[in-house]
C-alpha cells in the first residue's frame, strides 16, 4: 500500500450528484464568531431516514419505530462508508440521526414543561462527532429552583420517563441532570466536566437558559484559562505515560494513545478556552493580542451547535480557531484527523460495537479494505500502520507546538513577571527557558542552523526545549536539508558534535526525529520511521526501538545504568569513543524492511555515513563490523552451548580485538533491552556475561589456541573436589566413584559451585531407589534468579516428558534442561525454571515437589501418568500470530550429536508435546534450550539414538520432523 492509500480512503470520496442531498450541521451558539455552518453531501437514503425521525408522530408508541429507524440509519451509514463516502459526513449524519430521535422523544414526553428546560449534547456528541456506537452524552439543564414554578414531583417523573425512553431507543446514554449553579460547582471540582461544558449543543428547550450556562462555562468562575491549560497538560502527560510516551504501540488506541484523537481534542480544548473568554478576550491574554477566538451574545437557538467545535475541524474556516497554527499545519492536522476518523469508523463497522483499539485482527481487516484483493495481508497491514504512525507523529508534533505556545505565554506573563532572554550566539537565544531563533528567517539565511539548534539543545541541559515558533520555522525549512546539505562539512561536524556531547542523546535525537530533521538528514532513518515489525517480539516500530537503544546507551554512562546493566555500565566507561557506540546503535536496524539481510545492508549504510563524516578507516571498519554482526552475540548466547570450550573458541575467532568484543557486548545488552520491556532479565544478563567473560579469556590465550576439552574437565573436577573436601563430609573416593559414572559433559556446566551442590545432594541420597528431587534457588551461572530442579532416579523413557508435563501443569516456564546418563541405568536431569507462573504468581516449592513426586512415582512404577493440564486459553494476540511449525535437524561432527531446532507458535504444553514425540520415536534427549520470543517459541535440543549415536537415517529424520509438525500444528489449531 502506498502512503496515500489510507489517506485516500479517508478523503472526500463523494457519491454521484444525482443521488445526493445536502446536510447542514449548524453551529452558532457563540454568535459573534464567523459562521461555521458545515455542509456535507449525503445519499438520499440517509436523508430520508433523518426526515422520518423528524416527522414521526409525537406519541409514546413511537419509540420502537424510532429505534428501528436509527438501526436502519446505522446500516445506511455503514454501506455509505463501504462505498467511500466522506467519513466526516457520516459522523455528522449519525449526530443528526440521533438529534432527530431525541428531539422527537423530548417533544413527546415534555410537551408541557420542556420549554423551561434544556436538552444539551455534551462531549463528543456535543462536538457533532458521533460514531455509530459511541456513547451519547447528555446534560438535562434545569432552571434554578427560585426561577421556576415547576413541581418537583412532576418534573422528576417526566425526566425518569424521558431517560428510560432514550435508553429504549437502543442508545448508550450517559446523562446528568443539573442546574447551571450545579454545573459550575461540579466543573470547578472536575476538569473533565469543565471540558465538557466547552463543547455543547442545544438540542431542545430554553435557549436563554442554555445561553446563561455557556457564558458562565467560558468565564473564570470555574477555571481560568491558565489553570485550565495546566490541568489539561497534566492530564495529557499522565495519559501518555500509560503508553510509555510513544505513539508507536503495536495495538494503539485511536482515542487515548499519544498522537491519537484525544491529542487533537486537547489542542481544541486549550485553544478554545484561551481564545473563548467573555467578549472574545481572555483574561490571561495580553490586550495587545488580536482577538481571533470567540465571543458571545444571548441568541442561541434550538438544534444549533457552538461555532468553535473543540477538536473538530469541519471546514477550512476552522483555522481561525487554531490561530497559532499556520495553514499547512492546519491541513496536516486535518488530514491526520481524517485518517484516524476513518479507522475509528471502520472499527465500529467491523466490530459492531464501540471499539477504539487497533487490535491485530482488526488491522488486517481494515488494511485490506484500502487495497485490492491481491495485496498480501501482512504487507497491507504494515503499510497501513506505517501511515497511521506517521499521521500520529504529525499530531504529536502539532500538539507539541500548541503546548509550547501556551506554555511560553503563561510562563511569560504569570511566572517570570518579565521576559528572561539570554543570548547563546548570533543566531539563537534562550527566552524563558526555551531556545528560539533570533530571526524568523535564520534557517533560510544560514541553513546549518537546522543542525546547530539541536547541538545547543544538547549543550544547555537547563532549557526546557525549543520554542514553538522555532519548531515551526524548522519544519517550514526542512526542504533545505538536501543531499548536498548532508555532505556539507559544517553540518556533518555539527552532527558529530551532537553525538560526542555528554548528555541524554536519545532526547536530542528524539526531537530531531519528531520535528522531521533526522529523517531528512539521514534518509535511511527516514525510511524506517513508523516501520512496523509484524510480530509480538518487537513491540516497537524500528525507529522507536532505535531510540530506546540509544536511551539504553545513555544509561550506561549514568548512575541509573549501574543497577540495570551493571557489567555493561562498568565496561562503557572504558570504551575509547562513546560516539561509535551511538552510531552503531543508530544504524544497527536502519536497513530493516528493504528485503535482504538488514545487517549487511546496514553495514553499507554506516560505511557511507562514516565516509561522509570523515571518520578514520579504523573507526569505519569497526562500525561496519558491529552493525553487520550485531545479532551474533545474542544468537550464540541463547542458542549455543556456551559451556562448551569448542563453542567459545569458534565464537572468539570472529573478533579482531578486545575492543570489538567490548563494543559488541555493550550493543547486545542495549539492543535486547530495547526490543521489549520484558525481554531483558537475569537469565539473558548472565548468559551474555558468561559468554563475554569466556570469550575474553579465549582472546587472551590467543585465537589459535583453543582450550583443550579434557583439560577443561580435569580442572573443573579438581576445583569442585577442593570445594567439597573443605567440609570433610565426603571422601575423595566417594566423589570419584560418583563422578566416574557420569558423562564428561556433566563437567561443562558454568558453575563449579553448582556441580558441588548437586554432587553433595546425590551422595546424601545414598543407595535409596526412590526418586530424588531437589529444588534450590539457583546461586550462580546462567540460572541466577531462577530455580534449579534436580531429578535423580532410574532412567525411564517417559521421564523427560513427564517432568515437562508437570512444569506445564504448574504453568512454570522452562529455560534450560540437561539430561545426563549415569552408569547403572540411572538418569540425572537438571532443569532451570522460573519461580513464577505466567501471571507472575509465586509457585510454592512444596507444590512443585508434590506434583513432581506424584509423576515420578507413576513413571518408576509404570503406572499411568496424572492427566495433563487442560489447554490454557490462548491469548487473542497469540491466536492472531499463527504459523506452521518449522523443524530442522543437523549433526554436529565434533560432539557426535544431532541438533534439532523447533520454531512454533507459543502455546501451552509445547515442551511436553515435543517430549512425547521423542518418546514415540524412541529418541534420547541430552539437552534442551528454550526461548520464547514474542509469539514464537524457538527451542533447541541435542538428541541421539538409544545407542548414543546421532540420528543418521534420512527416513527416520523425516518421520521425526513430520510427526513434530503434525502434533504441534494440531495443538495450535485446537487452541485457536
Amino acid at each position: 500500500m502506498t502512503k496515500s492509500a489510507l489517506s485516500a480512503s479517508a478523503a472526500n470520496l463523494m457519491p454521484s450528484a444525482h443521488d445526493t442531498v445536502t446536510l447542514s450541521l449548524q453551529g452558532n451558539s457563540l454568535p459573534n464568531a464567523p459562521d461555521l455552518t458545515t455542509t456535507f453531501v449525503l445519499p438520499t437514503s440517509i436523508e430520508a431516514v433523518i426526515e422520518q425521525l423528524r416527522t414521526t408522530l409525537p406519541d409514546a408508541s413511537a419509540i420502537p419505530e424510532l429505534r428501528k429507524q436509527l438501526q436502519n440509519g446505522n446500516e445506511l451509514l455503514f454501506s455509505s462508508f463501504d462505498s467511500g463516502l466522506d467519513v466526516r459526513a457520516l459522523v455528522a449524519a449519525r449526530s443528526v440521526l440521533v438529534d432527530s430521535a431525541l428531539q422527537t422523544v423530548w417533544k413527546t414526553l415534555l410537551s408541557e414543561v420542556g420549554s423551561q428546560l434544556c436538552l444539551i449534547a455534551v462531549g463528543g456528541y456535543g462536538r457533532g462527532e458521533l460514531f455509530p456506537y459511541s456513547d451519547v452524552d447528555l446534560l438535562i439543564l434545569l432552571p434554578e429552583p427560585d426561577a421556576t414554578d415547576l413541581q418537583e414531583s412532576v418534573l422528576e417523573q417526566s425526566l425518569s420517563q424521558l431517560v428510560a425512553s432514550f435508553w429504549d431507543l437502543g442508545l448508550d446514554i450517559g446523562h446528568s441532570v443539573r442546574t447551571p449553579d450545579e454545573c459550575i460547582e461540579q466543573a470547578s471540582a472536575d476538569i473533565t466536566i469543565a471540558t465538557n461544558l466547552l463543547e455543547t449543543r442545544l438540542l431542545a428547550g430554553s435557549s436563554d437558559l442554555y445561553s446563561s450556562l455557556v457564558i458562565r462555562a467560558f468565564s473564570d468562575e470555574s477555571w481560568t484559562s491558565r489553570d485550565f491549560y495546566i490541568a489539561k497538560r497534566s492530564e495529557q502527560a499522565q495519559r501518555h505515560k500509560k503508553y510509555e510516551d510513544t505513539e508507536y504501540n503495536l495495538e494503539p488506541n485511536l482515542k487515548t494513545s499519544p498522537g491519537g484523537l484525544r491529542d487533537v481534542q486537547t489542542i481544541g480544548w486549550i485553544s478554545k478556552r484561551y481564545y473563548g473568554g467573555i467578549g472574545g478576550s481572555s483574561p490571561d491574554r495580553s490586550q495587545d493580542e488580536p482577538v481571533t477566538g470567540l465571543s458571545f451574545d444571548n441568541e442561541i437557538h434550538e438544534g444549533e451547535m457552538p461555532d468553535n467545535v473543540a477538536g473538530t475541524m469541519q471546514d477550512s474556516a476552522d483555522i481561525g480557531h487554531y490561530s497559532f497554527l499556520n495553514s499547512s499545519e492546519f491541513r496536516a492536522l486535518k488530514e491526520a484527523e481524517n485518517v484516524l476518523w476513518w479507522l475509528r469508523f471502520g472499527l465500529h463497522r467491523i466490530c459492531r460495537r464501540s471499539e477504539n483499539r487497533l487490535l491485530f485482527d482488526h488491522q488486517r481487516t481494515l488494511a485490506l479494505m484500502t487495497q485490492d484483493s491481491e495485496t498480501i495481508a501482512v504487507e497491507a497491514v504494515e503499510a497501513m500502520m506505517r501511515e497511521f504512525y506517521l499521521h500520529s507523529q504529525s499530531i504529536q508534533v502539532l500538539n507539541d507546538v500548541m503546548l509550547q505556545h501556551f506554555d511560553e505565554v503563561h510562563r511569560n506573563f504569570h511566572e517570570t513577571g518579565s521576559e528572561n532572554i539570554r543570548a547563546l550566539n548570533r543566531r539563537f537565544q534562550v527566552r524563558n527557558l526555551y531556545i528560539e531563533a533570533v530571526s524568523p528567517d535564520i534557517f533560510q539565511q544560514q541553513p546549518f542552523a537546522l543542525i546547530e539548534v539541536f547541538l545547543l539543545l544538547a549543550q544547555y541541559e537547563n532549557v526546557l526545549g525549543i520554542s514553538a515558533d522555532t519548531i515551526r520555522a524548522i519544519r517550514e525549512n526542512l526542504h533545505l536539508i538536501t543531499e548536498r546539505f548532508s555532505r556539507d562539512l559544517i553540518n556533518t561536524s555539527l552532527f558529530m558534535e551532537i553525538l560526542k556531547t555528554p548528555h541524554e542523546l536519545y532526547k536530542t535525537l528524539g526531537a530531531m526525529k519528531r520535528y522531521g530533521v533526522l529523517g531528512r538528514y539521514l534518509p535511511a532513518f527516514g525510511r524506517i520511521e513508523g516501520q512496523m515489525q509484524h510480530d509480538l517480539f518487537h513491540v516497537y516500530t524500528v525507529d522507536v526501538h532505535t531510540l530506546h537503544f540509544i536511551e539504553n546507551i545513555d544509561s550506561l554512562f549514568q548512575e541509573s545504568g549501574k543497577t540495570r546493566f551493571p557489567n555493561a555500565h562498568d565496561l562503557a566507561a572504558k570504551l575509547p569513543k562513546r560516539e561509535l557506540l551511538y552510531i552503531a546503535g543508530l544504524f544497527h536496524d536502519i536497513a530493516k524492511g528493504r528485503g535482504g539481510d538488514h545487517s549487511e545492508l546496514g553495514a553499507e549504510e554506516v560505511r557511507e555515513f562514516a565516509r561522509r563524516h570523515q571518520l578514520s578507516q579504523r573507526d569505519t571498519s569497526l562500525l561496519a563490523w558491529l552493525v553487520e554482526n550485531h545479532l551474533m552475540m545474542s544468537t550464540t548466547a541463547q542458542r549455543r552451548d556456551i559451556s562448551d570450550p569448542v563453542v567459545i573458541h569458534e565464537f572468539a575467532q570472529r573478533f579482531d580485538s578486545n575492543i570489538h568484543l567490548d563494543y559488541l557486548y555493550a550493543m547486545t545488552v542495549c539492543d535486547i533491552a530495547a526490543t521489549s520491556p520484558n525481554l531483558w532479565n537475569s537469565w539473558r544478563a548472565v548468559l551474555l556475561q558468561n559468554l563475554y567473560t569466556e570469550t575474553r579469556a579465549a582472546l587472551a590465550r590467543g585465537k589459535g589456541k583453543a582450550i583443550n576439552r579434557e583439560e577443561w574437565i580435569a580442572s573443573t573436577r579438581s576445583e569442585v573436589l577442593e570445594i567439597l573436601l573443605e567440609d570433610e563430609e565426603f571422601t575423595e573416593a566417594q566423589l570419584s566413584a560418583l563422578w566416574n559414572q557420569l558423562d564428561d559433559e556433566y563437567f561443562q556446566q558454568d558453575s563449579t559451585r553448582d556441580i558441588a551442590s548437586q554432587t553433595a545432594t546425590i551422595l546424601r541420597h545414598g543407595d535409596s531407589t526412590a526418586p530424588l528431587v531437589s529444588i534450590e534457588q539457583a546461586r550462580g551461572g546462567t540460572a541466577a534468579g531462577y530455580l534449579e530442579v534436580l531429578v535423580y532416579m532410574e532412567d525411564k523413557e517417559r521421564l523427560f516428558a513427564g517432568i515437562a508435563s508437570t512444569f506445564d501443569k504448574l504453568d512454570l516456564g522452562v529455560l534450560e534442561a540437561r539430561i545426563f546418563q549415569v552408569e547403572g541405568g540411572l538418569s540425572l536431569s537438571l532443569f532451570i525454571v522460573s519461580e513464577t507462573d505466567s501471571r507472575d504468581m509465586l509457585i510454592p516449592r512444596q507444590d512443585i515437589l508434590k506434583n513432581l513426586m506424584e509423576v515420578l512415582d507413576a513413571i518408576q512404577n509404570n503406572r499411568p501418568l496424572p492427566p495433563p493440564r487442560q489447554n490454557r486459553r490462548t491469548s487473542r494476540q497469540l491466536q492472531y500470530f499463527s504459523f506452521p511449525t518449522e523443524v530442522v535437524l543437523s549433526n554436529n561432527a565434533d560432539t557426535m550429536r544431532t541438533i534439532l531446532s523447533v520454531v512454533t507458535p507459543d502455546r501451552s504444553g509445547v515442551l511436553a508435546r515435543i517430549a512425547s514425540v521423542f518418546v514415540t520415536m524412541n529418541v534420547q534427549i541430552l539437552r534442551a534450550r528454550i526461548a520464547t520470543l514474542g509469539e514464537r517459541v524457538e527451542d533447541s535440543f541435542e538428541i541421539c539414538e538409544p545407542d548414543d549415536s546421532p540420528l543418521s537415517n534420512p527416513e527416520r529424520c523425516t518421520e521425526l520432523q513430520q510427526m513434530l509438525c503434525e502434533v504441534l500444528d494440531r495443538a495450535n489449531e485446537n487452541a485457536a
